[in-house]
């Protein structure tokens, strides 16, 4: 359930911030940070969103709470327990990243 919100709620951050002359299909990691980078902008410049998936989620408007990270972790794959280790989120991070990348654009 947390993980399709997240995918709804990125689709919906990202078409509004993509330009209009760009196509969804050609969008690259760069265009994803630099489009995060402007979303964070809106809402408070100080956040670590590209190292930080508590702040990463702030900028895409999801819940970071624990149960909520840990539910994307299940559904993303996690290995063992999630238990908000630094090398937990770090991994997160990484799979929501991926994610807007791949799907996040999509039609």
């Amino acid at each position: 359930m947390i993980l399709c919100y997240l995918y709804k709620m990125i689709r919906v951050v990202i078409s509004l911030l993509m330009p209009a002359d760009k196509p969804r299909r050609e969008w690259t990691m760069d265009d994803v940070k630099a489009a995060l980078t402007e979303k964070a902008k809106e809402i408070a410049a100080d956040l670590d969103w590209d190292k930080s998936i508590v702040a990463l989620c702030r900028v895409l408007d999801i819940s970071p709470s624990f149960p909520a990270r840990n539910d994307m972790d299940l559904k993303t794959g996690g290995k063992g327990v999630y238990t908000g280790s630094e090398e937990q989120n770090i991994w997160l991070h990484g799979q929501v990243m991926e994610s807007l990348a791949k799907h996040g654009f999509g039609d």
